[in-house]
């Protein structure tokens, strides 16, 4: 997770840091072992709960079909 600098005061980096590592604990069981997460925080984001949860949901319901496939071929 990597949060810098030029996205704001600490005290809001912090929080987005909070909510990511809780949006990640949510969802961690639904994605597939075997893979690393960079998650990039830009500008823009909003420091909202339900934005983040929303956006990691999304990103783990995309990944789904992608870890289906891939323990179908067996690679």
């Amino acid at each position: 997770m990597v949060v810098g600098k030029k996205i704001g005061p600490s005290c809001f980096r912090h929080r987005l840091k909070r909510l990511m590592r809780e949006a990640f604990r949510q969802h961690q069981h639904e994605l597939p072992s075997g893979i690393d997460l960079l998650w990039v925080a830009r500008r823009d984001i909003p420091a909202q709960w339900e934005w983040i949860h929303r956006e990691f949901q999304s990103f783990v319901e995309w990944l789904q079909p992608l870890s289906q496939e891939e323990r179908q071929t067996g690679n």
